[in-house]
């Protein structure tokens, strides 16, 4: 997004005017989703994790919250809010979702659905340290600029994957965390 004059609802208005732009058919049979939790502050932020070094898989990565569907959540989105109250205490009727963005394979077999919810600015956050190293906050504005990604194609296990790679501070964001928040730039854009 170019545009100076940034605002809250002037991404609300072209999130919910745009139509999802729908991806290839999955082979992902296993289901996840994560919440894109934009703080409505002066200046709206992305709230993104940084997992914790001590995980079995993507330790140390920066993420947004989000897990693996249990047979009991109902959706995905329940999923999503579900996952950030477990992993950074934000409480799900605090959330005000306004959508999904069409789901996104990753290269661990998950399919995993984007939910974007805004949060009032007063919620505190309190990362569970089992699974939360660091919390931090980035710019919507900032982090919905494309340029700021830059493509990087790799293979794994025989399979081609074009991942995308960032920087925001001292905080390396990369592969699906950069895929969404670049999905989500191209889908207000």
């Amino acid at each position: 997004m170019a545009n100076t004059d940034f605002s809250l609802n002037d991404f609300i208005t072209r999130f919910q005017l745009q139509q999802p732009i729908r991806s290839v058919i999955s082979h992902n049979a296993r289901q996840a989703a994560v919440l894109i939790p934009i703080i409505c502050r002066d200046e709206p932020t992305l709230l993104l994790t940084r997992r914790s070094d001590g995980l079995r898989k993507h330790a140390g990565q920066v993420a947004f919250p989000g897990g693996m569907a249990d047979k009991e959540d109902g959706s995905l989105i329940v999923t999503a809010l579900r996952e950030a109250q477990e992993e950074v205490a934000i409480p799900p009727q605090k959330v005000r979702v306004i959508g999904t963005l069409p789901p996104i394979d990753s290269s661990t077999g998950f399919q995993v659905t984007p939910v974007i919810g805004l949060i009032p600015c007063d919620t505190q956050f309190f990362a569970n340290e089992d699974e939360v190293a660091d919390l931090f906050e980035m710019p919507l504005q900032e982090a919905l600029r494309l340029s700021r990604y830059t493509a990087l194609d790799i293979e794994r296990r025989g399979i081609h994957h074009r991942i995308y790679l960032s920087w925001y501070q001292q905080q390396f964001v990369w592969g699906l965390t950069a895929g969404i928040i670049r999905q989500l730039s191209m889908h207000v854009a």
